[in-house]
């Protein structure tokens, strides 16, 4: 069995901004993991969204995140 590298795409833009169910997808991660992590303050850093409360990304800081687990 292969295990591919997770990786971003070099085209998306450090702005652009991703969901945390988007996150959980691209790291293959279960979205308990990472609710968890963000409880104990570990992980990447999270914003809301003003209004509905979602949690969201950068996608600087997902790659932020890829180099600090690698």
């Amino acid at each position: 069995m292969t295990i591919k590298p997770i990786g971003v795409p070099n085209d998306w833009d450090n702005d652009h901004l991703l969901l945390f169910k988007d996150f959980c997808t691209i790291i293959q991660t279960p979205e308990r993991t990472v609710r968890e992590w963000r409880r104990c303050g570990r992980g990447p850093q999270w914003q809301r969204f003003n209004g509905n409360g979602a949690l969201y990304l950068t996608v600087g800081e997902l790659r932020r995140f890829l180099q600090g687990a690698g």
